[in-house]
C-alpha cells in the first residue's frame, strides 16, 4: 500500500514542482492551490500516467540537461550564422554556458523559466567571447571571463527576474505565510537584492584577484621571457613535453 500525501500550505508547493517537472501541470496548479486535501501515490501516478515513471528512472535531472541542451543549440546557432558552420568547442562552450547560467537560479525557478535562462544564456555568452572579446582584446584564451563571468552575472540577475515561492518559498512574513520570489511572482525589489549581491561578488572577485596576481607576481613572476614562450611552457616550466608529434615507423 503506498502512502498518501496530506497536502499543506507548506509542502503543495514542493509536490507542485515535483509534477511541473514531469509535465503534470493541471495537477500541480491543483496542489499548489491547494485544492487537493490528500493524494496517494496511486492517484498521482495514475493521474500523470508513463511520466510518474520519471521518478525512478533517473530522469530527475531532466529539465537540467534540456536548459543545458537550449544553451548548446544556441550558441551553435548563433555560431553558424557569424562564422558559416558551427563546431564542437563552441558547442561545449554553449553547454558550459547553460550550466553556468542556471546555477544561482537552482531551485528557485520552473521548468520554462530555466530553459529560457539557457537561451538567452548561449547568445549572451557567444556575444561577449566572440564580439566584445574582439572589440576590447583583453586576454581571456580559455573565455573564463566571456563564459564564466558574464553566464554567472547572468544567471543571477534572471533569479531575481524569474524565481517563484511555488518552487522554493524562501520568503515568509512573521506570520509564516509565503512571500513572493522574484519579479515574475510579484516581487521587483528581489531584482534589486541580485543587483547588489553580483557588485558585492565582483568587487570581491576583482580585489581578491589582484592580491593573488601581486602576490604570484612577486614570488614567481606573472609571465615567462619571450624565448620560453617560443620554446613551449611545456619544457620549460614543466620539464616535460605536452604532445608528441614525432610520426613512427
Amino acid at each position: 500500500m503506498k502512502p498518501d500525501f496530506a497536502v499543506t500550505a507548506g509542502n503543495a508547493p514542493a509536490i507542485a514542482e515535483i509534477c511541473v517537472r514531469l509535465d503534470g501541470l493541471p495537477l500541480a496548479i491543483e496542489l499548489a492551490a491547494a485544492r487537493v486535501r490528500s493524494l496517494s501515490v496511486d492517484e498521482i501516478e495514475r493521474r500523470l500516467g508513463n511520466r510518474f515513471a520519471l521518478l525512478t528512472s533517473g530522469e530527475r535531472n531532466a529539465p537540467e540537461r534540456h536548459r543545458t541542451l537550449l544553451a548548446v543549440i544556441d550558441w551553435s546557432c548563433a555560431e553558424w550564422i557569424r562564422n558559416g558552420n558551427p563546431n564542437a568547442l563552441g558547442a561545449i562552450s554553449g553547454a558550459v554556458a547553460g550550466l553556468v547560467a542556471i546555477t544561482p537560479a537552482a531551485g528557485f525557478v520552473g521548468p520554462m523559466p530555466a530553459v529560457l535562462i539557457g537561451l538567452i544564456a548561449g547568445a549572451f555568452c557567444f556575444f561577449m567571447v566572440a564580439t566584445v572579446k574582439a572589440r576590447f582584446g583583453y586576454d581571456d584564451s580559455l573565455d573564463a571571463f566571456g563564459v564564466h563571468g558574464a553566464g554567472g552575472t547572468l544567471g543571477a540577475l534572471l533569479t531575481g527576474v524569474f524565481a517563484v515561492s511555488a518552487v522554493n518559498p524562501i520568503f515568509k512574513d512573521a506570520q509564516g505565510n509565503v512571500l513572493p520570489s522574484g519579479l515574475i511572482d510579484g516581487n521587483a525589489h528581489q531584482v534589486l537584492n541580485q543587483i547588489v549581491g553580483i557588485v558585492i561578488a565582483w568587487i570581491l572577485a576583482i580585489v581578491g584577484t589582484l592580491i593573488i596576481l601581486k602576490i604570484v607576481d612577486l614570488t614567481v613572476g606573472l609571465r615567462v621571457s619571450e624565448e620560453e614562450e617560443v620554446q613551449g611552457l611545456d619544457l620549460t616550466q614543466h620539464g616535460e613535453e605536452g604532445y608528441s608529434w614525432e610520426v613512427t615507423a
